[in-house]
């Protein structure tokens, strides 16, 4: 981030992989690993997540800059966004809503929030090369589908990413997301948002 500054970068809240900064009893292992169980994260003490989420905002603000919007990791449970929510109102950053219930919540909460959340995007077919759908094509799709739906924002959810050890350790998402980089560098992918007058945006113009 300080070698490109003018990248405007989330916090991605995790539950579910890597070593807990708190070790909560209920969002934790032995070892001190969150636990990647939705059914646990479901039911966990939500002081606790509320604790973890609150050490990883301020890790994020230690290293001088300052989230341009709050998400989370794999899964989305009401705990998980009754949390989040608390540390937006704390912190005024906005919120990713993935689904119109979500939205409605952040609405009724008062909090800053992306609408339309567009979720196609990703492969997640196991056998996803016979079936890839992160290609330019798909993603002109996409967007053609919000134009005609007459969304004024809407937000893709994607994965980019150059593969590296560390993305190979750490996801079963990995070699997926260099069709995803692919496709969103394709100059089809420009000429199309040219074209149309779409205008790429940060949670922080919202």
């Amino acid at each position: 981030m300080r070698k490109h500054p003018i990248l405007k970068v989330g916090i991605h809240f995790t539950t579910s992989v890597g070593p807990s900064l708190t070790r909560g009893k209920t969002i934790s292992d032995e070892n001190g690993m969150l636990i990647h169980n939705q059914e646990s994260i479901a039911n966990c003490d939500e002081e606790e997540l509320y604790a973890e989420y609150h050490a990883q905002l301020k890790k994020f603000l230690a290293t001088g800059f300052v989230p341009t919007h709050i998400d989370w990791h794999w899964c989305y449970k009401p705990v998980q966004v009754r949390v989040a929510t608390r540390l937006a109102k704390e912190y005024n950053l906005p919120l990713r809503a993935e689904t119109k219930e979500i939205e409605q919540y952040f609405e009724e909460q008062g909090v800053k929030y992306i609408k339309n959340m567009e979720q196609d995007f990703y492969n997640y077919d196991p056998n996803y090369k016979e079936n890839l759908v992160t290609t330019a094509e798909c993603l002109i799709e996409i967007l053609k589908k919000h134009l005609d739906n007459g969304a004024e924002e809407t937000c893709i959810m994607c994965h980019p990413a150059y593969v590296d050890q560390t993305v190979m350790t750490y996801t079963s998402y990995n070699l997926q997301r260099t069709y995803e980089l692919t496709a969103v560098t394709d100059p089809k992918v420009k000429e199309f948002i040219k074209e149309n007058n779409i205008d790429l945006i940060s949670f922080n113009e919202l």
